[in-house]
């Protein structure tokens, strides 16, 4: 039975999960969603500092959407406690096994202590209990965020967990609808652009088109701003190169225009420099990511993917061992879900060629 006591914060969760539902149904980019989000929700999370962040799918490494209340030495203290993989409730855990809302708390019986992150980062500053957790359908994560409390403050509860799994279901249709709008690049192709970083993660030196391609760049990955994902791959590269996580460092990111891929490689043991390369993401590869944000069925994606390789629909029926008519279905399918008018648009699109006229093509 529940307590009398407890009626009233439940029915102020449900207020605040509904007002999230409805700035969920209008569509803007992640950085305003998640700013949005943080802000319904503080009367809840009572936060004071936090970072609420977009997914690569592939590599789950999160760039910084919406952060609050968070220096620049806090956010590469917390990179580097990542990295290390020694710690409870790390952010790779969660999205692995696609965690709502988990909090240091709870995943150290309420002794904080017991977390290195705690001890070095968060007690430190002053701060207290922390909540992790990502906005996923099934097994793909859209996005993730972190929220800590002040020392004073007691730990999230059993109502706050259920409020973020309440919202998740919104929060990553959302995402998933904000990062499908403008999703491929179709302007000029920049050269890829190269960021080299000390061993103190600082900004050693960067070329003209990784500034052209990412924007200034801090010397210390200040955050909200692209530049911050080279900081947190740099992180995964110096990890791979310890043998502390597996390979390779890299990771895609939304911008202006498109997605860019960012791949990292410590240069030298000793020094522990790291060199990024960033680049846009190319043509098949964002095309790939535009299915997957468009709920693009598995055998839907094999479909596709063969036709962006230019094979006729007999000859995708013939690898499949499916009826032309079961391709020409799917195909119709995903034209549908993408927005586009038959394969010549959907090519245009999605394998980066110059649009041709529909009777050139075939459905």
């Amino acid at each position: 039975m529940v307590c009398t006591m407890d009626v009233p914060a439940a029915r102020a969760r449900e207020r605040l999960a509904e007002k999230v539902g409805r700035a969920c149904g209008l569509v803007r980019s992640p950085e305003q969603l998640l700013g949005q989000v943080s802000e319904i929700l503080k009367p809840a999370l009572t936060h004071v500092a936090g970072a609420w962040m977009v997914a690569d799918p592939d590599s789950r490494i999160g760039s910084t959407a919406h952060a609050e209340g968070c220096t620049d030495e806090l956010h590469l203290a917390l990179l580097e406690q990542e990295a290390r993989g020694d710690d409870v409730n790390l952010m790779r855990d969660v999205a692995e096994h696609r965690v709502a809302a988990a909090s240091l708390h709870a995943a150290t019986g309420g002794e904080l202590a017991r977390s290195r992150r705690w001890r070095e980062v968060y007690g430190p500053h002053g701060y207290g209990d922390e909540l992790r957790g990502c906005f996923n359908s099934g097994e793909t994560v859209w996005g993730m965020y972190t929220v800590v409390r002040d020392a004073d403050v007691g730990p999230f509860d059993a109502g706050t967990i259920q409020l973020m799994t309440r919202i998740r279901p919104h929060v990553t249709a959302a995402l998933r609808t904000t990062l499908a709008v403008d999703g491929i690049h179709d302007g000029a192709v920049e050269e890829p652009g190269v960021v080299i970083l000390a061993d103190d993660d600082t900004l050693r030196s960067s070329t003209a088109s990784a500034n052209q391609l990412l924007g200034p760049l801090s010397p210390s990955g200040a955050s909200p701003d692209p530049g911050y994902v080279v900081h947190e791959v740099a992180a995964r590269a110096r990890a791979v190169a310890d043998g502390n996580a597996r390979g390779p460092a890299t990771a895609r990111i939304k911008v202006d225009g498109g997605w860019l891929e960012l791949h990292a490689a410590v240069l030298d043991t000793q020094e522990r420099s790291v060199a990024v390369i960033v680049e846009r993401a190319p043509p098949e590869r964002s095309g790939t990511l535009a299915m997957e944000l468009h709920g693009i069925t598995a055998r839907e994606r094999e479909v596709a993917e063969l036709l962006l390789a230019g094979m006729e629909l007999e000859r995708v029926a013939a690898e499949l061992w499916i009826t032309v008519e079961t391709v020409r279905g799917h195909a119709k399918s995903v034209f549908a879900k993408l927005g586009v008018h038959g394969r010549a648009e959907f090519m245009a699109r999605l394998a980066g060629r110059r649009r041709v006229e529909p009777s050139m093509g075939r459905g």
